[in-house]
Formats: C-alpha cells, structure tokens, sequence
C-alpha cells in the first residue's frame, strides 16, 4: 500500500447555533486528519489523500457535563499532531506524558473538562495499524467484503451487560468507566491498546457518537454495502446517526480506505 483516502464528516450538535442559542455554542468535538486538528460547528464531507509512510487519525469526544471540555478533545488532538511530528509512539508511556501536558495547560483554569478518544498510527510500508483508546469512541475495520469488526474498546460501567433494558444507557457520559480529565492527577485510568494488521481495499471507520446499539450497526453496514462510494456511504450514515432515533450529539467521522 502507497496511499490512503481519507473522508472526512463533521457536525455541531446545533449546526446554525443563531436559531437556538443567544450564544455561540462551540463542537465538543474534534479531529485530526493526519495533518492537522478540525473543530467545526458544520464540516461538508470532504476527502483528502495522504501519502505518508506513516500517519495518525484520530476523534475526540468532549464531555458535554463541562461546557469548556471542547477545549479538552480539541487539545488531545493537537497532542497527536505533535505525536507524529516528532515521531513518537502511540502508546501507555505517551498517554502518561500528555496527561501531565493536559494537566499543566488546563487544570488550574478549566479544572475538570474531560474527553474520550479513540486514535489510530497507521504504517503503510509494513501495513500495520496501532490503536490507542479511551473511552468510547469506536474505530471499525471494514474489509474488502464490507465486513464489519470493531477494534476498539467501549470504557463503559455497562459494556459488558447484554441486557437489552440497560443498552439504551451505555452512550451517556455517567455511565463512562474511563476518560482523560484535567484533575492534577497522572494517567490512572483504563485504555485499549492493540496492533492489527491491514491490507489494501480495507476501510478504518472512526465515530465519535451514534454507534449505540446493534440496530445502528447494522444500518450502518446496509448503508455501506448499497453504496460504492465512500462520499454517498459516509452522507447516509451521517444522516442515520445524527438524527433524533439515535443521538443529539456532536458527531464526528473519519473513513479512511488504503490504496
């Protein structure tokens, strides 16, 4: 693989803040698209290609319990930026320095935004993709045959429950076992770290919303095998997931298909 293609979504949770809110409501969420970091209240779907050997993606979900936590995901999201700059490793060690990163920035003055966030180092020349997470935002590896695999780790108190009165639950931020928070505190809590193997003509699917019980999934995936093209594929699932029957959230995504 020489190359990847990158499809990018983004959305407020009020696009046109005007017609709800005497004031600017700031996207809780944000993302990196392997060259810089993007907070938008409307982002059109877009693709770019990238060409690196090796390139990190990554989405970020800022807790809504704190109106500044925008500051949070939007943070943690320049960090990855730094990450592959200066040719880091996506692991325990720098989740360990950033938090004391987060802290020192944020702690004193904005003491307790918090974020989730799910990001992933991509190695085109070895064909390796390392996933970092914590929290609950989901990463999805869809093969040539539009297969679906989830790769990353829900942190949620009911993640494991297969009650289907309790699933309804699992997306609200009281229920999250784990997530970064500016407390003055080191990285204390828990994260998923895995390395998977990829090859050309698979898809990495990144969310940081919406994808909250298996009804979704598998709309989602009808939507994907329908469709050939990842612009039409990422606009529908856009529309399912951002409307009312599943969240009224900020969303963010990132298609990214080798080439």
């Amino acid at each position: 693989m020489k190359s990847c293609k990158i499809m990018l979504a983004q959305q407020g949770k009020y696009p046109d803040n005007s017609r709800f809110s005497l004031r600017y409501e700031p996207n809780q969420d944000a993302l990196f698209n392997g060259g810089r970091t993007l907070q938008h209240n409307f982002l059109p779907t877009h693709d770019i290609t990238r060409a690196t050997p090796r390139l990190i993606l990554g989405v970020a979900d800022g807790l809504s319990a704190n109106e500044n936590s925008y500051k949070a995901s939007h943070f943690w999201m320049e960090q990855l930026g730094v990450c592959q700059k200066k040719q880091q490793v996506l692991d325990y060690q720098w989740l360990c320095e950033t938090q004391q990163k987060f802290n020192q920035a944020f702690a004193q003055e904005h003491f307790g935004i918090a974020t989730v966030f799910s990001a992933v180092e991509i190695d085109l020349e070895h064909q390796i993709a390392t996933l970092l997470n914590v929290g609950n935002c989901r990463v999805y590896l869809v093969n040539s045959q539009g297969e679906w695999t989830k790769i990353s780790q829900d942190h949620v108190v009911l993640s494991q429950n297969n009650n289907p009165r309790v699933k309804y639950f699992q997306n609200s931020t009281e229920n999250l076992s784990s997530y970064l928070i500016a407390n003055n505190q080191p990285f204390q809590t828990a994260y998923f770290h895995q390395k998977i193997a990829i090859q050309k003509d698979d898809t990495l699917l990144f969310f940081t919303a919406g994808i909250v019980n298996e009804t979704a999934i598998q709309q989602c995936k009808e939507i994907w095998n329908k469709f050939n093209y990842n612009k039409k594929r990422v606009n529908f699932i856009k529309q399912l997931l951002i409307s009312k029957k599943y969240i009224c959230d900020d969303f963010s995504m990132i298609c990214c298909s080798f080439l």
